[in-house]
């Protein structure tokens, strides 16, 4: 039966959490937040890949801002199920074709080294500040068409939408500021790129929303707002967590730096910067001898299966080397993370150029200051002292 605990469920260390729930609780009920929780490999998988029982139509996201029968309207493909979301879909996965990343890596690394040239020249700085928040947010940016002189704006706007250190209602009415900011920003974007067409994303997506005829305004809007969020946050954590991880993990800095899929692969099992999943349950479901009623939100706790002893073996230990293909970070089915290969991309040209100019380094981790929102693990304040190696 489900099961309270009496350990915090995401803070400060999720992980605790999460292996208590996968033995004792593996269909655990949070009443105080409204939500049920699935935390073990098997039943995570099969629920990402059951779009019709564990449906997006209320988003995928514990913020009340973001959850619900409008969540469309920030979350784009995110809160929609196929067939809508197939055609919504579509009008961006073709700008994470194989063959468009891979003519965007040389600017990536040109990115990456431009803010490392900067970080580097001191000795000592915040990866975050200096480095992991930049480069995603440059990359989007320049594959949306975000101008260079907003990309600081877009992202602190970012940074408030998922602070969650301050639960006041003050903080909450900031937050629901900066997105109403964000999406008249983008309104103004879609806009000026059907007057003004340009060789990027949003040029693109407008112009085939338009070509269709029955993609709505709000729908591109949507999916613009939803690649600038998801794409900055999590890529921003990913790299900063892979830094971290070989720092807390030493024996496994040579594997990482000589293997750099392996350390990102390896990363997103161990520490994905996207926790959880949130779904609606579309019918009356028994797991575990539990009952779950029809429309309940459920959580699919995707750090907690990569996580799972039944699927990996020694799961608390990082290593570079180990087989990660069971993982299940990006999700699967129908809405398996449009971005994935180019959170991929990013993080492997970052780390590639970090390892490439960094001999050793020191994180000061009674500084870290990790973010607030439970759903997502990144960091907002990194300290870190490198030895650069000779040029």
């Amino acid at each position: 039966m489900a099961t309270a605990l009496d350990v915090p469920l995401f803070r400060p260390d999720p992980y605790r959490a999460y292996a208590r729930l996968r033995e004792k609780a593996p269909v655990y009920r949070d009443d105080e937040c409204d939500f049920w929780a699935l935390s073990r490999h098997a039943d995570v998988s099969v629920a990402f890949r059951d779009a019709e029982t564990f449906s997006s139509r209320n988003g995928n996201m514990l913020d009340p801002l973001l959850w619900g029968p409008d969540a469309a309207a920030f979350a784009s493909i995110s809160a929609i199920d196929p067939p809508r979301h197939t055609l919504v879909r579509g009008l961006v996965s073709r700008a994470f074709t194989r063959a468009r990343l891979a003519r965007l890596e040389p600017r990536i690394a040109e990115i990456a080294n431009g803010h490392l040239d900067r970080a580097l020249d001191g000795g000592e700085f915040d990866l975050v500040a200096e480095f992991t928040s930049r480069l995603p947010v440059d990359v989007i940016g320049e594959l949306i068409g975000v101008p260079a002189a907003d990309r600081a704006e877009i992202w602190r706007l970012e940074c408030t939408l998922v602070d969650r250190e301050d639960e006041t209602d003050a903080a909450a009415a900031e937050r629901a500021r900066s997105m109403a900011v964000l999406t008249r920003y983008f309104a103004d974007l879609v806009v000026e790129r059907r007057r003004n067409p340009r060789d990027d994303l949003a040029s693109e997506v407008v112009a085939a929303a338009d070509a269709d005829g029955t993609v709505t305004e709000s729908e591109v809007l949507a999916l613009l707002l939803v690649l600038v969020l998801a794409g900055g946050e999590t890529t921003s954590g990913l790299i900063a967590n892979a830094v971290d991880a070989v720092w807390r993990f030493p024996e496994a800095r040579d594997a990482a730096y000589a293997g750099i899929d392996g350390w990102v692969e390896e990363t997103l099992r161990f520490e994905p910067p996207f926790q959880f999943a949130g779904r609606t349950l579309t019918r009356d479901l028994t797991l575990h001898g539990v009952e779950i009623p029809e429309g309940e939100r459920v959580l699919l706790l995707l750090a907690s299966a990569n996580r799972d002893g039944e699927v990996f073996d020694d799961p608390d230990r990082f290593d570079p080397t180990r087989d990660t293909s069971a993982k299940v970070t990006f999700g699967s089915g129908h809405h398996h993370c449009v971005g994935a290969q180019l959170a991929r991309l990013e993080a492997r040209v970052a780390l590639r150029e970090f390892s490439r100019r960094v001999a050793d380094y020191e994180i000061d981790g009674a500084q870290a200051q990790r973010a607030g929102a439970a759903q997502f693990r990144d960091f907002t304040y990194l300290p870190i002292r490198v030895t650069p190696r000779p040029a």
